[in-house]
């Protein structure tokens, strides 16, 4: 990358910094409050050096890995032990953002987590006595969440049992949960963090991406690597689309892997993704459609070719037969899952989705999701001529975000709901294959130092200039 472009990267980065934190524009944040529309609150908080050195120190950590991702280097014992690394490195700078904020990271982790208008997982799991009997009671039970525990009441009954599981497991060992103050406490606090460990280790899926759609090994590493400083994932804490991102991501590596070949990998590959969106679905109603997303960026660049259209044909079918008897499965358990996605569907349009102006978020939906997915690697992205033979790939990477947006499915918090498609755009914006005169394509070691301060400061300034997940 040439210095005028990189420069020219860091000044538009910087500029929409400084609006943040002056707040030149409100509209950056959003078109106006919630409700019935959606603005993130301006709350500058003073800056003290010493709260940053934390978040200072891990950011040069995970940059540090970048800058040693040398060809030479590349290898798979030592790529996964790069990417693990960046994965607990990325999950300690979350939490030492978060730690910027007035409660410090425990406190507003537990705030949080226990909070009926945050996410209200935790609030309804704490009444679950029997698991198998709110499984089977979800569907009646989701009208009386409407008020008091709003998100619960449009969501699968997933995140409520993971929280009701981890309740029970801080029971059964008072001694350890006594650290955070009790079992409740204890449950609150390690369930939110677990969201931001989970989203963090999708820079494994995301350097598997990489290396699937033919990056070398160096750059695909480094794709892995700005993974964990991107803003929606490390400043939405906790939430649940956070950890989404990690088997979004892994679906689409699956999908990768799966139609570059035939025979047993093309259908193991297939699963694959259907067993993820399965699960994805059983905490999100909306997952499925993003990993669909996800997968059909995947698929386009081989949808030039006969033999191409048939795999992603034959994919797409035991894909989809999976992923619908994985989102059946907890029928046998008692669970009504038509009829609860029927009700929490309806509950979510008529409180969020209608109340809202489709026009005014077309614009809007656009600036959030470049402020999260982050305003360098859109920027570095769009200033590509070609893609190093992805063009297909980044186009229909781009199409699905722009359809998606225009169906007005998505009316407000674009930069939080797309977060489990962070992953796909994100090697759509900044990977390349290898060219002449790139023998290692991108982002290359000075381009991922670039993108990764640039991220990072938008992280740091983000935090501290507006009230956040």
């Amino acid at each position: 990358m040439t210095r005028a472009r990189s420069a020219l990267l860091a000044a538009a980065t910087l500029l929409v910094l400084v609006a943040a934190r002056r707040d030149v524009w409100p509209g950056l944040r959003g078109p106006a409050p919630y409700p019935p529309e959606w603005q993130w609150g301006y709350a500058p908080k003073p800056v003290h050096a010493r709260p940053l050195v934390p978040v200072v120190v891990l950011v040069g950590g995970i940059l540090g890995l970048a800058v040693l991702a040398f060809p030479a280097g590349a290898g798979r014992g030592k790529e996964a032990g790069f990417l693990l690394a960046a994965a607990l490195l990325g999950w300690g700078m979350q939490l030492a953002l978060l730690g910027l904020e007035p409660g410090g990271i425990a406190g507003e982790l537990t705030r949080r987590a226990g909070s009926g208008s945050f996410t209200s997982y935790f609030k309804v799991a704490a009444g679950v006595e029997d698991a198998r009997e709110f499984l089977s009671r979800h569907h009646e039970l989701l009208p009386g969440f409407r008020h008091g525990a709003l998100h619960a009441a449009t969501h699968p009954p997933g995140p409520v049992l993971y929280y009701a599981g981890l309740l029970r497991l801080a029971a059964r060992a008072p001694a350890l949960a006594g650290l955070l103050g009790g079992p409740a406490p204890a449950a609150a606090v390690a369930g939110a963090a677990l969201f931001g460990l989970l989203g963090a280790a999708a820079c494994f899926p995301v350097a598997g991406l990489a290396r699937a759609l033919g990056a070398a090994p160096a750059s695909s590493l480094r794709a892995g690597l700005l993974w964990t400083l991107v803003p929606g994932l490390c400043l939405m804490v906790p939430e649940l689309d956070q950890a989404l991102a990690l088997p979004a991501a892994g679906a689409a590596m699956a999908a990768a892997l799966a139609l570059s070949d035939e025979g047993l990998a093309l259908v193991a590959g297939a699963v694959t993704a259907g067993v993820l969106t399965g699960l994805a679905a059983f905490f999100s109603y909306g997952a499925p459609l993003l990993v669909g997303l996800g997968a059909a960026a995947v698929a386009a660049p081989s949808l030039g070719t006969s033999a191409g259209r048939r795999r992603v044909a034959v994919f797409g079918a035991i894909a989809l037969a999976v992923a619908v008897a994985c989102f059946l499965l907890p029928a046998a358990f008692g669970h009504h899952p038509l009829a609860s996605a029927r009700t929490a569907l309806a509950i979510h349009r008529e409180q969020f989705t209608a109340r809202r102006s489709y026009r005014l978020w077309l614009l809007f939906d656009v600036v959030d999701l470049v402020l999260f997915l982050g305003v360098p690697v859109v920027l570095f992205g769009l200033g590509r001529p070609r893609a190093g033979g992805l063009r297909a790939f980044r186009r229909a990477a781009a199409g699905g975000v722009l359809l998606l947006g225009a169906s007005g499915l998505v009316r407000g918090e674009m930069g939080r709901i797309l977060i489990p498609l962070m992953p796909v755009l994100l090697v759509a914006c900044v990977v390349s294959r290898p060219a002449a005169g790139s023998p290692d394509g991108q982002p290359s070691a000075s381009t991922a130092l670039l993108l990764g301060a640039l991220l990072a400061a938008t992280d740091i300034v983000l935090r501290l200039s507006w009230e956040l997940p």
